[in-house]
């Protein structure tokens, strides 16, 4: 290993290691299903697959869980 390789190997561990990266690529990863299901409900319901009369009682939950997530993208680590 190069002199110039140990330091660019320490770099691209510390980058790899970013908690603030980590839990953001994390809380994409769970947002995605959760964008997907709502979208599935409301195709549904276009489709009068599921009824309007049930649209309250969905989507309440979901909304909430995507706001989490999207609250978690954007809060600081300390």
């Amino acid at each position: 290993m190069s002199v110039q390789q140990e330091p660019d190997r320490r770099l691209a561990a510390a980058q790899a290691a970013d908690p603030t990266r980590t839990r953001t690529q994390a809380a994409e990863r769970d947002l995605a299903p959760v964008g997907k299901t709502i979208e599935r409900l409301l195709t549904a319901c276009q489709e009068e697959t599921v009824s309007l009369d049930q649209l309250p009682e969905r989507m309440p939950l979901l909304r909430q869980r995507e706001q989490a997530l999207r609250h978690g993208l954007n809060a600081p680590v300390f």
